[in-house]
């Protein structure tokens, strides 16, 4: 995979990452007192934005899953092709050999990580707070339309989560009461 293309690919899954994470804190602090009404008027996000409330269980696992997924592919694509780029300059500043891929796989590491932690998660958070219904009337609509491609994965995914949630003796919540 080419570094351009690899790059491309890194920046779409930070932006992915960002719109679950964004949608998971937007749906949870998001007032019912706001959304509803605007939904009982007829405004079409506000209904689904609503039945994503009325479903936070289901969301949720349909953002855990895609924070997740765009995790795992953001370090598995994005390292390597770091750590090469690296290789090359480590040498040339006369790095031992046998220490150049183990730095160069460090630096990327801790890159990427800091771009994820930053950009993909604490951004999008502090957004989604910092303004939650407008944010959850943004992102919980298509949050809605992946759960329901998802839905087979996610339910039997929710299903697990809440059989271990009552063997711990906590009673699942499928709503949110704000």
């Amino acid at each position: 995979m080419s570094t351009a293309w690899t790059l491309a690919l890194t920046a779409a899954l930070l932006a992915l990452n960002a719109f679950f994470v964004g949608a998971e804190f937007a749906l949870i602090a998001a007032r019912r007192t706001t959304i509803e009404p605007r939904a009982k008027e007829g405004h079409r996000m506000a209904k689904v934005t609503l039945y994503a409330m009325e479903h936070v269980s289901l969301m949720m696992a349909g953002a855990q899953l895609g924070i997740t997924v765009c995790s795992l592919l953001l370090l598995s694509v994005s390292e390597p092709v770091i750590a090469h780029a690296l290789e090359g300059p480590l040498s040339g500043l006369g790095v031992s050999a046998s220490l150049v891929h183990p730095i160069a796989f460090v630096i990327a590491f801790a890159l990427i990580t800091t771009l994820h932690v930053v950009l993909g998660e604490m951004v999008p958070k502090n957004i989604a707070l910092a303004g939650p219904d407008r944010s959850a009337l943004a992102l919980g609509p298509p949050l809605v339309l992946l759960v329901r491609i998802g839905y087979p994965v996610l339910w039997l995914l929710n299903q697990i989560a809440n059989l271990g949630l009552r063997l711990m003796r906590v009673q699942p919540r499928d709503e949110v009461a704000s």
